[in-house]
């Protein structure tokens, strides 16, 4: 059993031991109590107000006053929604999804999962709104989601490879449509990184065969895909997976922490490796639609991992040659509260301060480093990903580029490392690795095959490194083309 598999299995029967103490502990009151779901969710149109009766049964009224769009110069789809709203008297200006968790507005918690904008824009409903705007409210002092009820869902770290969050816009479709991701990619490495149900659950749909009568809204059967159905109610689906474990079988009860599969690429996967992770519930429209899911992976990571800092420098940017981008770290967390910001470009240039300006001259992939450090001297690091495209240039202009790597939780000096990479919308240039520990660059050549699903080794390619000694290493890896240069940053932590 490699290391990252039985490090995850340890902490999650700690939270497995953790659920089995709080249902002893609160008896059937507590069981019947931890059914129902601590979220509300309400719908509302422009000038139209409501009273919210919360899970403590304290009510709060909530009212929308406006909502803005920003667009893109490229692709021109939504790239933020501005929502103007008053809780309890209390005046704010919220942004819709893009990696925002709940904020404190008139002694309640409340966050903007998705407006109409989006569902108008987009090929498909994934969130069953009907409404101008959705939002979802906590008492003040509330956790998201019972805590220990839910595990992160892959087996590595938070943020350890790119990742496709709520409302952001990965492609164009036909007609003036926009794919709008709902729903959570997380980026890892196929054929090695676990899969584990985020819930306790029953298996309702496996590979392609499900029980009768699901809503087709909420269930979409596929030879790649396991959706399991909790004591909520809500459907959870895992998708891309390159293996599902024998035991998950269409009918039977798995436990949240339980490996249920293994990352892949398969299904609707774009050619790059990932779990796409998404919650389908009943919404106020009365329709299934999907129950974003960023505040209770945020809240699993800090149960299971009790860090000190998060960074977050995305959603990633696209803009135009010679456009001017404003990176934003302020997502980014710490447990003190008080912490500063260190971005580090490509260019050999640096900055300081939650937001930084940059122009791009040329077209490529960019990948920015930003730290974030607290007061106490703990920091984390995460990378702002810049596509710049030249003017008359669509999205898919330039080239892309995606690494990933396992272990990466439980390494040791000395201990081999799988990196992976593949460019894609491109066949020309070699990928070039450099671990960033003063050793030799390495030069590989994905995407041989640049078929979706294309193997390992001609989709991918695999590569083994060690790093001698303890440390935190920013790992970089670029592909060079006359189209203009993609790159992508790991960062990888050495016990």
């Amino acid at each position: 059993m490699n290391s990252t598999l039985r490090t995850f299995q340890e902490l999650n029967m700690r939270v497995l031991f953790r659920l089995i103490l709080l249902t002893c502990c609160c008896g059937t009151a507590g069981a019947e109590e931890f059914e129902k779901p601590l979220v509300r969710v309400v719908d509302l149109n422009i000038g139209e107000s409501q009273e919210v009766t919360l899970h403590n049964n304290e009510t709060c009224r909530i009212k929308v006053l406006d909502v803005r769009e920003k667009r893109d110069q490229v692709m021109h789809a939504i790239r933020q929604i501005e929502v103007d709203v008053k809780v309890n008297g209390q005046k704010a200006t919220m942004i819709s999804g893009l990696y925002r968790l709940p904020r404190f507005v008139g002694g309640v918690q409340i966050d903007c999962p998705v407006t109409a904008n989006y569902n108008r824009d987009s090929h498909v409903n994934h969130w069953g709104i009907v409404k101008d705007v959705r939002f979802r409210l906590w008492p003040k002092d509330s956790d998201w989601i019972h805590p220990n009820s839910f595990v992160y869902p892959v087996g590595q770290r938070w943020f350890a490879s790119q990742t496709w969050f709520s409302n952001e816009a990965v492609s164009a479709r036909s007609g003036g449509k926009f794919y709008y991701h709902a729903g959570l990619d997380l980026g890892a490495s196929e054929y090695l990184t676990p899969v584990f149900a985020a819930t306790d659950g029953r298996v309702v749909s496996v590979a392609g065969n499900s029980d009768d009568n699901l809503p087709k809204a909420a269930v979409q059967p596929r030879y790649d895909v396991i959706y399991l159905q909790d004591k909520r109610g809500w459907y959870y689906r895992y998708s891309h997976l390159s293996a599902i474990n024998t035991p998950v079988q269409l009918g039977a009860t798995v436990k949240a922490g339980q490996q249920i599969g293994v990352v892949g690429k398969e299904g609707g996967s774009g050619g790059w490796t990932h779990l796409h992770f998404e919650i389908k519930s009943l919404q106020p429209s009365g329709q299934w639609g999907t129950q974003d899911g960023y505040a209770f992976l945020w809240q699993a990571n800090r149960e299971q991992f009790s860090p000190e800092v998060v960074a977050v420098a995305r959603p990633r940017y696209l803009v135009l040659v010679d456009e001017t981008v404003r990176l934003d770290a302020s997502r980014s967390w710490s447990k003190t509260s008080q912490h500063n910001y260190h971005w580090d470009f490509g260019d050999g240039t640096a900055a300081s301060g939650e937001t930084a300006e940059r122009v791009y001259r040329r077209p490529g992939v960019y990948n920015e480093i930003l730290t974030v450090t607290d007061a106490n001297g703990n920091s984390d690091v995460d990378f702002a990903v810049v596509k710049v495209v030249p003017p008359g240039g669509t999205w898919n202009s330039v080239p892309i580029i995606h690494a990933t790597y396992h272990p990466s939780i439980g390494i040791r000096a000395g201990d081999p490392i799988v990196f992976k990479v593949r460019a894609r919308y491109t066949s020309e240039g070699l990928d070039v690795w450099d671990y960033g520990d003063g050793s030799p660059t390495e030069t590989v050549r994905s995407n041989t095959d640049p078929s979706t699903h294309a193997r390992e080794g001609i989709g991918y390619a695999n590569t083994v490194h060690r790093f001698q000694k303890p440390g935190r290493y920013i790992v970089t890896v670029r592909r060079a083309t006359s189209l203009g240069t993609a790159t992508d940053r790991l960062v990888v932590r050495v016990e």
